[in-house]
């Protein structure tokens, strides 16, 4: 449904850019015996009423009502088809507007196409007659195309992208992570001495080290919590010896993520980027695409894939040229990778 809807947007530019050419093809000319025949678009139509009204240099007569009727199906419809154009390039889910914009646009140009001699009387002399020319027919098949792009881009409108709710409780929120690092890992408090509140674990193992080489003088409370205090330090051994394995994890080290781990399922692919439809995004990060690349995690064989689909491109271990763009690469376990820069660098576990 996507690639249909994709499909007809971009149809939908096409004929926008064919209407605003069809602004200098010849709708009208003015036919007399014996005297040569002149013809004219709608961009005439234009000109020459801003000839008249602001440069004060037609000699033409032009009614209210004429002028009117090539302000709202003339000039109306062009501003249309030229913000609609690149409205509809940009549109993604939000194509919808497209839709309404190329039905209207549409329904405009046909309202022209028949009132397209009467307002030709501007340039009609004395035993003259107006024309209509082969220019009109084509404005109105193109109109009727436009109203049936526009409803299918209105029937065929890009489904919003579901969340997987196991993913939305595995990543980690932003402003979580950023809660969390402010916090002290570990937190003791002595019932006895509850001047001890709010006093980090490191703050109290340095006490208790003062205590025990005799610095300072301790009661029994404090003597009581050193073997406690320092079996609660974090024993980082394990992680620093490799002892586990790989994980298929993604550990943030700078940036938006830094110190949080994005964890995949075997066979599970997360999506970067800046969108809100990503499953890890990077809302304010300039360097990221808003779709920059997919990565997976194959447990069997302990390694990962990337797909960079970005502009600005993703590196590895530090090197200054970027990997490949639209092609799978494998990362093994250790891999340093930044996306978009070094500003959001993570470590592949």
């Amino acid at each position: 449904m996507n690639k249909l809807a994709k499909f007809f947007r971009i149809a939908v530019v096409f004929l926008l850019l064919a209407d605003i050419g069809f602004l200098f093809m010849p709708v009208i000319k003015t036919v007399q015996e014996n005297y040569p025949t002149d013809t004219y678009s709608q961009a005439d139509f234009v000109k020459d009423t801003f000839s008249k009204f602001v440069m004060g240099k037609s000699g033409l007569k032009i009614s209210g009502s004429q002028v009117l009727e090539i302000i709202v199906f003339v000039v109306l419809p062009a501003l249309l088809s030229v913000i609609f154009m690149i409205v509809s390039i940009v549109a993604g889910s939000r194509q919808i507007i497209s839709g309404f914009a190329a039905i209207a646009t549409a329904v405009l140009n046909i309202v022209f196409t028949t009132k397209a001699t009467g307002i030709g009387q501007i340039y009609k002399k004395q035993y003259q007659d107006i024309v209509r020319l082969r220019g009109l027919n084509m404005i109105m098949v193109l109109a009727v195309i436009l109203i049936i792009c526009g409803i299918l881009i209105i029937i065929t409108k890009p489904a919003k992208a579901k969340k997987n709710k196991d993913k939305d409780n595995m990543i980690p929120d932003v402003e979580q992570i950023h809660q969390e690092q402010i916090k002290p890992k570990y937190e003791f408090i002595d019932e006895a001495r509850p001047e001890q509140a709010g006093t980090s674990a490191a703050e109290q193992v340095q006490n208790a080290q003062q205590v025990q080489s005799g610095e300072v003088t301790h009661d029994a409370g404090t003597a009581q919590n050193i073997e406690n205090l320092q079996k609660a330090q974090p024993d980082d051994s394990g992680q620093a010896d490799g002892v586990g394995g790989p994980r298929g994890v993604m550990v943030g080290i700078t940036g938006m993520y830094a110190g949080a781990e994005i964890p995949f399922k075997p066979g599970e692919e997360l999506k970067f980027g800046r969108d809100n439809v990503n499953d890890v995004v990077f809302p304010e990060a300039r360097k990221i695409s808003r779709t920059h690349c997919t990565i997976t995690w194959d447990a069997q064989k302990e390694e990962f894939y990337i797909v960079d689909n970005s502009s600005n491109g993703c590196f590895i271990n530090e090197m200054d040229e970027c990997i490949p763009q639209n092609l799978p690469i494998r990362l093994e376990v250790g891999t340093i990778l930044d996306i978009g820069d070094d500003t959001n660098r993570f470590r592949l576990e």
